[in-house]
C-alpha cells in the first residue's frame, strides 16, 4: 500500500487535480475535493505444493470523489492513466516491482446526503512479495 500511495502521489496529471488528497479507506469529513481513497478489497496468494510462491494478486478499489460530475470524471481518467497497464517499479527505490496492473471494473454514483459524486475503480495488481 505504501508503494501504491507513493506512485499515486507521483502521477503528475492526478497530482494536478487532487494534490496530496489521497486517503486510505475513508474520505475524511469535510475533506477538500476532488480527492482519492483506496482500499484492498480482495487478495490471492499463489501457492504450490512446496509452499508459498511469493506471488500475489490483490485487488484495490480506488475511488475518486468530487463536487461535480465533470471534475470526478477528470480525476478518474487521470487515475486510470496512472495505473492501467503499469508494470515495473512502483513507489520508488524502496517500492515493489509490479508485473501488471489491470483495470477490472468501474462504478459511478452520487451521494445525495453529501452532494458528492464518486467513481469506484477496481484494479488487480500482480507482483511478487519477498517470502
Amino acid at each position: 500500500e505504501e508503494a501504491l500511495f507513493a506512485h499515486l502521489k507521483d502521477c503528475t496529471g492526478l497530482k494536478n487535480l487532487v494534490g496530496d488528497r489521497i486517503y486510505p479507506l475513508v474520505l475524511p469529513q469535510k475533506a477538500v475535493l476532488p480527492a482519492v481513497t483506496y482500499q484492498k478489497i480482495s487478495g490471492e496468494r499463489l501457492h504450490e505444493l512446496q509452499g508459498d510462491t511469493g506471488l500475489t494478486r490483490p485487488v484495490y478499489q480506488l475511488s475518486c470523489w468530487a463536487e461535480n460530475y465533470p471534475q470526478c470524471k477528470a480525476a478518474a481518467e487521470q487515475l486510470r492513466l496512472c495505473l492501467q497497464n503499469h508494470s515495473g517499479l512502483m513507489g520508488g527505490t524502496e517500492g515493489v516491482v509490479v508485473g501488471a496492473v489491470l483495470l477490472e471494473g468501474e462504478l459511478e454514483g452520487y451521494e445525495p446526503e453529501t452532494g458528492t459524486f464518486y467513481i469506484n475503480m477496481d484494479f488487480q495488481f500482480y507482483y511478487s512479495e519477498q517470502v
